[in-house]
């Protein structure tokens, strides 16, 4: 009798723009070894001074709870140090894909495109600067 040991990979890239830092996730956000590494590199992004963020989930094949539990954790760590976090996922409407942003903050803010998102979360910050005034 063999035993089978699933091995799930994660590839993760990192790209920015207009200030939004973007981190693409390919392939499987399960617990242990993906999600540790998602927990790192966000960590770095965070000691490096983003101020901004997008996770871009479309190109997952898998997530588990703990992977889950990773995004939300991410987004109570960077609002704890003032950064805001976006979520990039896949939507099907009448059997079409549709690019979804999830504002991740007190409440969810859904925008369709990520461009949207981003004039979104750019906004609110003008806003919020012009209020500390």
């Amino acid at each position: 009798m063999f035993l089978h040991e699933e091995v799930h990979a994660m590839r993760i890239s990192i790209c920015e723009v207009d200030a939004v830092t973007t981190v693409v996730l390919k392939g499987a956000l399960v617990d242990p070894g993906p999600v540790a590494e998602l927990h790192l590199t966000i960590d770095e992004l965070l000691a490096a001074g983003r101020k901004r963020l997008a996770i871009d989930t479309r190109l997952l094949s898998v997530i588990d709870t703990v992977g889950m539990a990773e995004i939300f954790d991410t987004t109570r760590r960077a609002r704890k140090v003032g950064v805001e976090v976006m979520l990039i996922t896949r939507a099907m409407i009448d059997g079409r894909e549709f690019k979804r942003v999830l504002k991740l903050d007190v409440h969810i803010e859904s925008c369709e495109t990520e461009e949207v998102g981003i004039a979104a979360v750019n906004r609110r910050r003008r806003k919020n600067d012009t209020n500390r005034d």
